[in-house]
């Protein structure tokens, strides 16, 4: 797996809600991993609702993998920030993921591939040494954190 530059042909415009998040999550020490472009992928119309069913399945299936008690224990969660994109055909998910530092960033993301594979969709993702490029791609359906096309899971 080499390291590719996402290029973004020009500036995205974003609202003031956009450039807060964008703000908060490029300055966030955290470990949200800012390295990978991961698109969850359906391939078809579902609706939001079962999108987001599907969403929190795939957290429970990543997180009961590494930990088997991870509802009591939840310093050792994998955090999913889901959000969700209408295309024709093509319904899917632009998702950052908060990695706890006992686990290992390449471990967990073959891991959500493997679980969304699971569920029966196509996931999609790509390494990036521009984290500016991959938030801003990432939050560019976001509207506010109470609309249906963001979720943390």
């Amino acid at each position: 797996m080499s390291k590719q530059k996402i290029e973004t042909k020009q500036k995205r415009i974003r609202s003031n809600k956009q450039e807060q998040l964008y703000q908060e999550l490029i300055k966030d020490q955290s470990k949200i991993c800012k390295d990978f472009m991961i698109n969850l992928n359906t391939d078809t119309n579902l609706t939001i609702h079962t999108l987001k069913k599907k969403f929190r399945l795939l957290n429970a299936i990543v997180n009961r993998k590494l930990c088997k008690n991870f509802i009591k224990c939840p310093e050792k969660r994998v955090g999913f920030y889901g959000f969700f994109e209408r295309k024709l055909n093509n319904n899917h998910i632009n998702l950052l993921v908060q990695v706890p530092k006992e686990y290992d960033v390449l471990n967990v993301l073959t891991l959500i591939v493997q679980g969304w594979k699971k569920l029966g969709f196509r996931p999609w993702y790509q390494v990036s040494n521009d984290k500016n490029a991959v938030v801003s791609y990432q939050i560019k359906q976001f509207t506010n954190q109470e609309s249906e096309n963001f979720l943390i899971s």
